[in-house]
């Protein structure tokens, strides 16, 4: 899957049929993309050592390339989109926006709840007599 299906699928979600008929949206998405991968980053790496994958190759950055593999695990590839048409939108129809936004939280914590939790010690930082 590569960034351009993630822009597409954002596209479609946002209400436009093709994202041809949008080249402005695609223009943005390079950037905005790249803010959404860079805010899943922290659980897309507790979702690696979850399930025992490879660590990741990439790095928060500005911009990216449409042509490139989408950076994340695959689950996060419906995520990105909710987040990026939230993005797109955001301008143009805040309720849809925030429809989207709420959907993008609403599946990474979907993703969150499948990974395993941890138990720890609770410290006292108070020491009742």
């Amino acid at each position: 899957m590569t960034n351009l299906d993630i822009c597409n699928a954002a596209v479609r979600l946002s209400g436009e049929l093709a994202p041809e008929t949008q080249p402005d949206y695609l223009a943005r998405s390079v950037s905005l993309l790249a803010l959404v991968c860079t805010e899943c980053l922290p659980l897309d790496d507790a979702y690696r050592a979850a399930n025992g994958l490879e660590a990741r190759d990439w790095s928060p950055r500005v911009s990216i390339l449409l042509t490139d593999p989408f950076p994340l695990c695959d689950v996060f590839s419906a995520p990105a989109a909710y987040a990026l048409a939230a993005l797109l939108t955001l301008d143009e129809n805040g309720e849809l926006s925030a429809a989207m936004y709420a959907r993008f939280a609403s599946l990474l914590a979907d993703i969150r709840r499948g990974l395993p939790a941890k138990s720890e010690p609770i410290a006292d930082v108070y020491r009742v007599l």
